[in-house]
């Protein structure tokens, strides 16, 4: 399977994107707990193109992987 130009520069984008919000969402809570709402503004703010969606699907994936924890009783992710 060949991976042409396009493909790889998809790919390099993506990762890089999945970094950089990674960067910006633990920045954020390492200085305080934020609920959902904030972190998705948050990540608005350094990249108005993208899609909410896209930045829940970021959001989600740190969750699943640990990186970001949701506190049910306050709400907030820490």
């Amino acid at each position: 399977m060949k991976i042409t130009r396009r493909q790889l520069r998809n790919i390099i984008l993506e990762r890089r994107m999945v970094t950089d919000v990674f960067k910006i969402v633990t920045r954020a809570l390492a200085r305080n707990p934020m609920n959902h709402q904030q972190l998705l503004a948050l990540v608005l703010s350094e990249y108005p193109s993208l899609a909410d969606e896209e930045i829940d699907s970021y959001i989600d994936m740190l969750e699943d992987e640990g990186y970001i924890m949701y506190n049910r009783l306050t709400q907030k992710y820490q």
